[in-house]
């Protein structure tokens, strides 16, 4: 009923706004189950990712599919509402229709979808501004480090989401491969570099020792780190935060992922440390070329992938950003933001109130023969 709520809500919000998030056509209880009635759309972004062998999308579908995010999810925002899952299977296709292009360079067929419009789905975890936030929140790959180091999150952990979905939509695969919190945060350094210290002193978990993530690059986890990630960019955006007065942050006890200098508490010479090290490069390393378009990709995927969720680039900017000004002018949507002081405070809560929930409900099911917005496990999906 929660998504219901969030979708009867959005349909009253939209009425003179093309949103791009699927709309509830209708709704009935069969026998305790709970069917949700959408247009018949194709198949997810990951699903034809899957069916095309991982190969990344060409940079005007990624250019097309991630304006049409920015603009889906921007409107969330402005009515209040944060998705809290945003991934490639929660972005559907309308029609996944395709050509086969041959790729002489690497001798073999690939598919080329015909029409890159898309649908923004699953709002089963969708939580506005006033209600009760969970701790955890987002499929792992792409959870923002706020959520990891409990920090709380807001509207910006969508932002951070959408950063890695761009990266796989141009490589073809995640930006962050793991299970594992201290891994992850292993895998976020080797890419981007070192997490603030004015997060890490003030996150109770304890993945950092004096400062620095307490991981092992030398062991087996630390190798997978070392070999499978890369920075994301080399120097133009190297963070500074260490050369702020000590005096700015209080002294911290020590907690379960950094010590009480900020730095991660991590194996060199773990399992962990070595997989790390092996599947994680920085960032700039990913780029297939030097074009201007793969340039100002990652520039805006940097924006977006800043650790400080204050200093991520808001949507608003992102859709200005050089990136998508070569979008053709027939892909181009005029956003009107909805008057947000029209919405009475007791109708924002009444149309999607959460009030009281202590934990993130499942998302429903949609049983009704059409393209499904239910999510399938992450984690079956991701072991690939």
């Amino acid at each position: 009923m929660l998504e219901i709520n969030v979708l009867n809500f959005l349909n009253e919000r939209s009425a003179n706004v093309e949103h791009l998030c699927v709309t509830l056509l209708d709704w009935f209880d069969y026998h305790g189950h709970i069917c949700l009635a959408f247009d018949i759309l194709g198949l997810s972004v990951f699903d034809f990712l899957k069916e095309n062998n991982y190969v990344g999308y060409p940079m005007e579908h990624v250019r097309h599919i991630s304006y049409q995010l920015c603009y889906a999810v921007r409107f969330l925002h402005d009515n209040q509402l944060t998705h809290t899952d945003l991934k490639p299977e929660n972005i559907l296709f309308v029609d996944s229709d395709y050509i086969s292009v041959h790729n002489r360079k690497k001798r073999r067929h690939e598919r080329m979808v015909k029409c890159s419009d898309i649908r923004l789905i699953d709002f089963g975890s969708a939580t506005f501004d006033y209600d009760h936030h969970s701790t955890i929140v987002s499929t792992r790959h792409y959870r923002a480090p706020e959520v990891i180091l409990e920090l709380g999150w807001s509207q910006p952990c969508d932002v951070w989401s959408i950063g890695c979905i761009m990266f796989e939509l141009y490589t073809g695969y995640t930006l962050f491969q793991t299970h594992d919190n201290r891994e992850h945060l292993a895998m976020m350094e080797r890419t981007l570099g070192h997490i603030p210290y004015r997060m890490t002193r003030k996150s109770r978990t304890g993945f950092f020792y004096h400062g620095r993530l307490d991981w092992d690059f030398y062991n087996q986890e630390g190798r997978y780190v070392r070999e499978n990630c890369r920075p994301l960019l080399l120097v133009s955006w190297a963070h500074t935060n260490y050369n702020l007065k000590e005096d700015v942050y209080p002294t911290a006890s020590r907690t379960k992922y950094f010590d009480t200098s900020g730095n991660l508490l991590w194996d060199a010479q773990s399992r962990e440390a070595k997989y790390v090290l092996t599947h994680c490069r920085p960032f700039r390393r990913y780029c297939k070329d030097e074009s201007q378009d793969t340039l100002d990709l990652f520039d805006l995927m940097s924006k977006m992938l800043e650790y400080d969720p204050a200093d991520r680039i808001p949507l608003s900017a992102a859709l200005t950003h050089p990136f998508f000004l070569h979008l053709p002018s027939h892909q181009r949507l005029t956003y009107t933001p909805y008057p947000l002081d029209t919405i009475p405070p007791n109708e924002r809560r009444t149309s999607g109130s959460r009030s009281g929930t202590t934990n993130q409900q499942p998302s429903t099911t949609a049983n009704n023969g059409s393209s499904s917005s239910s999510s399938v496990s992450s984690d079956f999906k991701r072991n690939r």
